[in-house]
């Protein structure tokens, strides 16, 4: 799409998935316009359970002397759990990567800031009795990329809907 072509809509995040395990690698020659898009090598993506009108994603860039930075930042708002908080502030603290997919089909990934990673994505946490509010924040020599789309993937998140533990779903 070009910039001069008119918006069909906005897109909204429908789904986030955490992984604290694999690793995403950039795609080369892709035909896409930079090397910000990331295939994924052997993650384990973890639902999270979420209401729209409680994430919120921007992005904002600035010019350094070393080249343009990226900084990313999601944040999302969960009712407490009491029982599970905890552990659940405990697995969220492991994360190496983000995945946000988009109501347009597309997945933006978060936590790849480099050729590899080489800076996991700052967390910070916030409650109060009635909610917890965390929040990713990661920078990048590039924009946010895109995940490469695997079908298999979306085939068993429908087989095996399991819930671990209540705001956590693997994929």
């Amino acid at each position: 799409m070009s910039l001069l072509q008119k918006s069909v809509g906005s897109p909204f995040i429908c789904k986030i998935y955490l992984d604290f395990t694999g690793n995403l690698l950039p795609i080369l020659n892709n035909g896409s316009l930079g090397f910000g898009d990331s295939t994924a090598s052997n993650n384990t993506w973890n639902k999270i359970q979420f209401t729209k009108s409680r994430v919120s994603f921007n992005e904002t860039s600035k010019t350094t002397d070393a080249g343009t930075e990226y900084s990313q930042s999601l944040s999302i708002r969960f009712k407490n759990n009491f029982e599970l908080k905890s552990a659940e502030i405990a697995l969220i603290e492991k994360t190496r990567f983000i995945q946000l997919e988009m109501s347009d089909g597309k997945k933006l990934v978060l936590g790849r800031n480099d050729f590899f990673q080489n800076r996991l994505p700052e967390k910070n946490i916030s409650s109060d009795t009635e909610s917890t509010t965390i929040t990713f924040k990661t920078k990048s020599i590039f924009s946010f990329g895109y995940a490469e789309v695997n079908e298999f993937s979306d085939f068993l998140e429908f087989l095996l809907p399991n819930i671990v533990p209540i705001n956590l779903q693997p994929l």
